[in-house]
């Protein structure tokens, strides 16, 4: 078999038009994985929002958990006022309790209290939530754990993962 210029010729051009494709094509590759990265909207769901507010856990007698920004946290005790990182949020809400976990209401509140029997009477307990603040041993943007102030004191909170 002899080879001619013809087909050399063809040999060359069909090489030729196999790596402009190949080059082409990887070039398309490339160019769809960029604009895909440019438009593509990432959504991470770690944390499930909760529907409950803080009046609707005290009524439940949950005076241990507390919710802020969405997430519902419990209570772990007092903080270290060292642990206190930056500051990341207000709460800034007053509920009243009595003795026994019972939340007054707005209208309670308002109307003089008045009492015949000693044994019944009920307490005004203020639950004052203040500013809310990053725990230090927190990776920065983390919400895992918080310190949260409640009546002036620093109380450390852990996110509660599902309920």
């Amino acid at each position: 078999m002899k080879k001619t210029p013809r087909g050399w010729i063809l040999i060359t051009v069909s090489a030729l038009l196999l790596l402009t494709g190949c080059e082409r094509l990887d070039h398309f590759t490339q160019k769809v994985v960029e604009e895909t990265q440019k438009t593509a909207h990432y959504t991470l769901e770690l944390d499930k929002e909760t529907d409950l507010t803080i009046e609707e856990l005290i009524d439940e007698g949950r005076l241990d958990r507390v919710v802020f920004d969405g997430r519902l946290y419990e209570l772990q005790g007092e903080a270290d006022p060292k642990s206190k990182g930056g500051h990341i949020g207000f709460i800034g809400e007053t509920y009243y309790v009595d003795q026994k976990g019972k939340r007054w209401t707005e209208d309670e509140l308002k109307k003089p209290y008045l009492y015949l029997d000693s044994d019944e009477i009920r307490e005004k307990n203020p639950m004052t939530y203040g500013s809310v603040y990053r725990h230090k041993g927190e990776p920065k943007g983390s919400s895992e754990r918080i310190i949260i102030e409640l009546n002036r004191k620093l109380l450390e909170a852990e996110l509660i993962r599902e309920e």
